[in-house]
């Protein structure tokens, strides 16, 4: 199971929990994952890792924030190589 399914079960889990008016906000760091792609023979990776956090929950329903962070400095020195792919 990868990490997608951790964050799915973290969500889960946050909805499932009961939050009282006086507790903290619930937040939920998603630990950084590297992600390799290759692009017609071009081997780039891109770091990702997550910040969950509960803003609201009324009822049955809850309100999440997801901070998303990518590392694309690997991207980034390769990419005058995947352009050339583009144009070629």
């Amino acid at each position: 199971m990868g990490p997608i399914f951790a964050v799915l079960v973290l969500i889960l889990i946050i909805g499932a929990s009961p939050i009282h008016a006086s507790d903290q906000p619930l937040t939920f760091k998603v630990p950084p994952v590297k992600i390799p792609l290759n692009i017609k023979d071009q081997h780039v990776t891109i770091t990702a890792s997550a910040l969950i956090t509960m803003v609201a929950k009324a009822r049955n329903q809850s309100t999440l924030k997801l901070e998303l962070t990518a590392d694309l400095s690997d991207l980034q020195q390769n990419l005058t190589g995947l352009l050339g792919f583009c144009t070629g």
